[in-house]
């Protein structure tokens, strides 16, 4: 992809889900030219999270202790695949 989208979660997986919707219905994400990256800082469960997983184009990548924000963005970055990077708060 061109645009990897990195959001780092914590405690808003209904928000977090709402905004991984509305990025698939873009064009980018739906021609493969956009992912996303969702690193959560050590939220409790949710099935918001496990619907996540299961998406195509959505990487979710959990923390096993909140590390906080900046660390959380860092390991987006490298999990993106995409030559741009986007910050986005949920």
């Amino acid at each position: 992809p061109d645009l990897s989208v990195v959001v780092v979660n914590f405690c808003q997986w209904r928000n977090t889900a709402r905004l991984v919707t509305q990025l698939r219905r873009s064009i980018a994400a739906r021609t493969g030219v956009a992912d996303v990256v969702i690193v959560d800082n050590h939220s409790p469960s949710h099935a918001a999270a496990r619907r996540l997983t299961a998406l195509r184009g959505v990487t979710v990548r959990r923390f096993g202790r909140n590390h906080g924000f900046a660390r959380a963005v860092n390991r987006g970055c490298r999990v993106g695949r995409g030559r741009w990077l986007l910050l986005l708060n949920p």
